[in-house]
């Protein structure tokens, strides 16, 4: 008979091979420190079959941006693994609902993680809330590069030591507290992360920071000498860890660092926002070659309150929301939201009929809203009430996620 527990601090390194070998990994060795430092140990819980793990799943303590430049707290799930042995009884429901309900206790209403596989997590109540894009740029015979800086903040420097994580901490909050998606990092995060992106790969170099006020890019470089074979010219590669730039500026400039780099034939970057400007930057936008779009955070909201009630509206109406048998009246103001359940249950007066699905992604900004109306998800009483609800969640920016755990 397997149960569901929290772990005990000497079950620690039990726990961390149970989960390396239920994604395929290997638990490596200088990480089991600051991986501990991350987790509250009594947000874990692990599944005994008698005295062995044979399963795990936890979540981090985190806050979740939303339009408004609010933060709602969020539970972080994360490591979800079962044994290969102990898989298809059950064991993974399970844990999540002792995560989930851990979480709900600790007064987090709302719950997110990265999917390792698409199809695993919708029947547990969570829907891919964000994207990304991964790209190629092909840099070689490169012509025009249009910078438009123009801006004295821009200037650019190495950072290395003690003032690397300071200013990649602060100008993350920044970014993060105004961009809808993103989600908070700990001190421990930085710490472990920073130490994974200095451990170097057999066949590449030491990753480098390249930092303006309102900006870093991270990024390494894997030597590629003779290619093709007997070409004589280099070829490198450059892999692109993270970029932030909190203005346009900043982002132009960045990304003029690295379009102009020596030496580089191919850059490498797996989380390229929509309203990007590099691909105007270059004289073809062809030589930008996506490699995938695919489903980045995902979310599990259960109250249609939170949802609808958390955020920021960019227009100023009043709406009969239904999600699933339950309607709710919605009041917005770009500075105010009043949502409250409706004691009917009719059909006449709805204005949006959501699919409860749906909650995550509308919480911090519909990403996919002409789809989902032509998907039937989101049904609206007429057309003029289609034109209200594209400028009630308008906004500047697609919702975002770029941090990963």
């Amino acid at each position: 008979m397997v149960s569901i527990t929290v772990p005990t601090p000497e079950q620690w390194d039990e726990l961390r091979a149970v989960d390396a070998r239920a994604f395929g990994i290997g638990a490596v060795p200088e990480d089991a420190e600051r991986q501990r430092a991350m987790f509250e140990l009594d947000r874990l819980r692990v599944a005994m079959d008698g005295s062995t793990i044979v399963g795990v799943a936890g979540s981090y303590a985190m806050e979740l941006t939303v339009p408004g430049a609010i933060q709602v707290p969020m539970g972080g799930v994360t490591w979800v693994g079962v044994e290969s042995t102990h898989r298809r009884s059950g064991v993974a429901r399970r844990l999540l609902e002792a995560v989930h309900e851990d979480s709900r206790l600790r007064g987090e209403s709302v719950q997110g993680l990265w999917a390792s596989e698409a199809g695993i997590y919708g029947r547990f109540g969570y829907s891919p809330a964000t994207r990304r894009r991964s790209v190629v740029v092909d840099r070689r015979g490169l012509g025009r590069l249009d910078t438009r800086r123009g801006d004295d903040g821009c200037e650019l420097r190495v950072l290395t030591g003690p003032a690397r994580q300071d200013h990649l901490a602060a100008t993350w909050q920044r970014w993060a507290h105004a961009r809808s998606g993103e989600v908070s990092r700990s001190d421990a995060w930085w710490h472990r992360e920073l130490a994974r992106w200095d451990r170097n790969p057999s066949d590449s170099a030491p990753a480098v920071t390249v930092g303006c006020r309102d900006g870093y890019v991270v990024y390494r470089i894997t030597p590629r000498w003779d290619v093709p074979s007997g070409s004589g010219r280099p070829g490198h590669r450059l892999e692109v860890i993270e970029f932030v730039a909190v203005d346009p500026p900043a982002r132009r400039a960045l990304w003029a660092h690295l379009l102009d780099m020596d030496l580089v034939a191919e850059i490498h970057l797996g989380d390229l926002l929509d309203e990007d400007p590099m691909p105007l930057m270059i004289d073809d936008a062809r030589r930008v070659h996506t490699q995938g779009i695919l489903d980045g955070l995902w979310l599990r909201v259960l109250d249609p309150v939170v949802a609808l009630g958390s955020r920021r509206y960019a227009t100023v109406d009043r709406l009969v929301v239904a999600v699933g048998e339950r309607r709710f009246h919605l009041e917005t103001t770009p500075d105010a939201v009043h949502c409250e359940e409706l004691a009917s249950q009719g059909n006449d007066s709805v204005d949006i009929d959501i699919d409860p699905v749906l909650l995550g992604a509308w919480l911090i900004g519909p990403v996919d809203l002409p789809r989902w109306l032509a998907a039937g998800q989101i049904r609206v009483r007429d057309a003029a009430t289609r034109d209200r609800l594209a400028a009630l969640v308008a906004s500047l920016h697609p919702p975002v996620c770029t941090t990963h755990f």
